[in-house]
């Protein structure tokens, strides 16, 4: 009997070691909960693992192979991950920008043109929006988040200061990020918000998140991709 249980727990050990430690954001402002879960999401699932630093090179390697082995790939970055799991001495540093140019054109625009990306948008929006808000949702995802600056982010595997507090050489820089306002349903346990990363001088790309709150955690639900370098 003692045996089974020891054995049941190194399983169990096992499989917690093959998963991303997942990241715990609670304080009581809901939004910047919202932000805060959005952000670590984004930079663990969609900014190319640069939050690795220089570890990202060796699985950029390992991806390039003719055969890449994904298992193995996936298992070495979920323990780099993991690895640096709260280890705030080796983050590497997100920049939040605060200006941003319009992404999306005025909500009876998306209701009369007929094209196959327009209305992919038009379908998605309409989720959350109709005639009657439809105008303010489009004005919210054109309006960047000012009130929270990078500092009040709280994130697990990289830290963010403005970008207007930034030295002028970074040891690790993973890009630059900006956060449209969120829109948010009556409930607001869904909405939809927009994100552009930059990463380079032709790296980079803006993202249009769909995203719901699942046990109490902010989720990103949907990814439409709306320009990429």
């Amino acid at each position: 009997m003692k045996a089974s249980y020891l054995i049941g727990i190194a399983i169990f050990l096992c499989a917690c070691k093959n998963e991303y430690q997942p990241c715990q954001t609670s304080t009581n402002d809901d939004l910047l909960n919202l932000y805060s879960d959005i952000t670590n999401e984004l930079v663990v699932r969609h900014f190319y693992n640069f939050y690795l630093g220089k570890d990202e090179e060796e699985i950029f390697k390992a991806w390039a192979k003719d055969k890449p082995d994904t298992t193995k790939i996936r298992r070495k970055t979920i323990h780099l991950h993991n690895k640096l799991f709260n280890d705030s001495t080796k983050y590497c540093t997100l920049l939040m920008d605060t200006t941003i140019r319009k992404c999306f054109n005025p909500w009876h625009y998306k209701m009369k043109v007929d094209n196959s990306f327009q209305n992919l948008l038009k379908k998605k929006m309409s989720k959350y929006a109709t005639s009657s808000n439809g105008q303010a949702m489009v004005d919210s995802l054109n309006t960047l988040q000012t009130h929270y600056q990078g500092k009040d982010f709280h994130l697990c595997t990289a830290k963010m200061i403005s970008l207007k507090d930034a030295p002028k050489t970074l040891p690790c820089a993973i890009g630059i990020i900006q956060l449209s306002k969120v829109f948010l349903n009556a409930q607001k346990t869904q909405g939809m918000l927009y994100c552009a990363f930059k990463c380079g001088g032709l790296c980079g790309k803006g993202l249009l998140l769909e995203v719901a709150k699942e046990k109490n955690a902010w989720k990103i639900k949907d990814v439409t991709l709306m320009w990429i370098w």
